[in-house]
């Protein structure tokens, strides 16, 4: 009832600021109060739904048949959601992206339990004591590594099935597994992928990272289970490698269009799947069971839940550093974006302008396009298909996806600009003996900007926000990393709290740099002393 009582005070000032911001010309004491005030009742919203998502749930289950029908979460791309529709026709199946997503749902009581694989639950369930199975299988696993179906694929194909063949033969294959499905962190290391320059040219191992004891980051390296053996192979067989991370649904997409030699990530052999691509002999055969939530299972004080969160979240491992590499990241592509995005979109205006009929149809046409798409389509389109047979990076194509994106805009605020003004200036101008040019620039340009500036604002803190959705094609950015940590950490609140924090300043940053550039444009927003500045009073 605090968190509802909260957001309903808060999305009230929200109404209340906006109000006054039409009414009134507020100071920017006023404003700087008053986004305080914003930032700290939200953070009391969370920590009031942090403090009661342990009471959300209600009841304990033991057995299969109590989930007969209640919500259960499947990650996409998974095969579970087949066997739990054929078991448990009655259940609600949702859909998550991630091991994470599943785990924070199932905290929050928004599902009651999810399947997973034995192996993998038995990490979680030495990291948090509120989780607990139904240690009854209902259903089993067959998971391999995946190659394309060309030659090459093939060729890895038979030599990682050689090789697993023989790590199987020799024991060393429950060894490895052994290892990674324990609880000691000490002994779970991996080859040094960088130290590896093998003759027989380089790999390009796709696999998740978010899902341990399979693939996970630990101090900034990639390691698990599906990891160890890749390395292993990579050694073996005389490769170099590469690893790269992203989404398990974009997995497939990778090695079809050859971003990618070979992946790993517990992915279930199945026959649709083998119509796509080639399965290795299976590195891992093992039972499936629910997970559910024990009520009981927690001891400790909120209070102590605070704190140990926040040390997981970002001191353990030094894991804010995964923050600053995300800021990093975040801050190029939209930086990248607005000046290229900015550049683009005047460029294609002019073209508009100047151009005859045909030309702006066809500019129309595509800027049609681009807007109608939404962007993490556009983001896979770009890198999957269109320049899916090229080396090109995935920032490189985030860049390239965002700036086309973020030129629509800036085409079509330039656009909405110029024609508020009205048309007799140019006409005047003309009578005068000015040229178009210098009457765009010098007359309409100028008039146009205070009118188009403000959408330009709106449209800088949508793309900060947009590229929340790059880690699709492998970037890691402040989003990803955000999922990366949470991984690691079994917990939602202070990942995601950063997250929005930051997001929230960067998108504060660059409003206040455009909004220095409109104080130049619009006279009105000016104080007495800039407008007077230079003249003796």
């Amino acid at each position: 009832m605090i968190s509802v009582f909260l957001f309903l005070v808060y999305l009230n000032s929200e109404k209340q600021v906006v109000n006054d911001i039409i009414i009134y010309k507020m100071s920017r004491k006023d404003k700087t109060i008053i986004n305080i005030f914003k930032v700290l009742l939200l953070s009391l919203l969370l920590l009031g739904c942090f403090s009661c998502a342990d009471n959300s749930r209600k009841h304990q289950y033991e057995s299969i048949s109590d989930l007969a029908d209640k919500n259960i979460g499947v990650k996409v791309g998974t095969i579970y959601a087949e066997i739990i529709s054929e078991i448990m026709p009655d259940a609600k199946i949702l859909y998550f992206n991630n091991l994470t997503d599943q785990l924070t749902a199932l905290k929050a009581g928004k599902i009651d339990a999810f399947p997973i694989s034995k192996m993998v639950i038995s990490t979680y369930l030495h990291e948090d004591e509120q989780l607990a199975i139904i240690d009854e299988p209902f259903g089993h696993i067959e998971a391999g590594y995946i190659f394309p179906k060309n030659e090459n694929g093939l060729k890895l194909k038979n030599q990682m099935d050689e090789f697993i063949n023989e790590l199987d033969k020799q024991g060393t294959l429950n060894e490895i597994k052994d290892i990674w499905q324990g609880n000691d962190e000490s002994v779970k290391n991996v080859l040094d992928y960088r130290s590896l320059n093998g003759p027989n040219g380089t790999l390009r191992f796709a696999t998740e990272g978010t899902f341990p004891p399979n693939d996970y980051y630990r101090n900034g390296e990639l390691i698990g289970y599906d990891v160890d053996i890749a390395y292993r192979f990579a050694q073996a067989y005389g490769y170099s490698i590469e690893p790269y991370t992203m989404d398990f649904d974009a997995l497939i997409p990778s090695l079809e269009s050859g971003k990618c030699d070979f992946a790993g990530s517990d992915i279930a052999i199945t026959e649709e799947r083998a119509e796509s691509v080639y399965f290795s002999v299976p590195n891992l055969n093992d039972d499936l069971i629910f997970v559910v939530y024990d009520v009981d299972g927690g001891n400790s004080s909120f209070v102590d839940r605070i704190a140990n969160s926040f040390r997981r979240t970002f001191i353990e491992e030094n894991r804010y550093l995964y923050f600053l590499q995300g800021i990093a990241t975040t801050i190029l592509i939209t930086i990248s974006a607005i000046i290229f995005g900015t550049i683009l979109g005047f460029a294609i205006y002019l073209l508009y302008r100047n151009g005859n009929s045909l030309i702006r149809k066809i500019l129309d046409l595509l800027v049609w396009l681009i807007e109608g798409l939404p962007i993490v389509v556009l983001l896979m389109i770009l890198y999957y298909v269109i320049l899916g047979k090229t080396r090109i990076s995935a920032l490189s194509v985030s860049i390239i996806a965002f700036s086309l994106t973020f030129s629509c805009s800036v085409f079509g605020n330039i656009k909405t600009g110029v024609k508020a003004i009205d048309d007799k200036q140019l006409e005047a101008a003309y009578a005068l003996g000015i040229n178009d040019r210098q009457a765009f620039f010098d007359i309409i340009l100028p008039q146009a900007a205070r009118i188009f500036l403000p959408g330009y604002k709106g449209n800088i803190s949508a793309l900060i926000k947009a590229t929340a959705v790059v880690g699709y094609i492998t970037v890691q950015d402040l989003t990803k990393m955000s999922d990366i940590v949470r991984s690691r950490t079994y917990e939602a609140f202070f990942p995601l709290i950063a997250v929005a924090i930051i997001y929230f300043a960067l998108a504060a940053i660059m409003i206040y740099i455009v909004n220095k550039i409109t104080l130049y444009t619009d006279p009105k927003l000016r104080t007495k002393q800039q407008i007077t500045r230079g003249i003796k009073l």
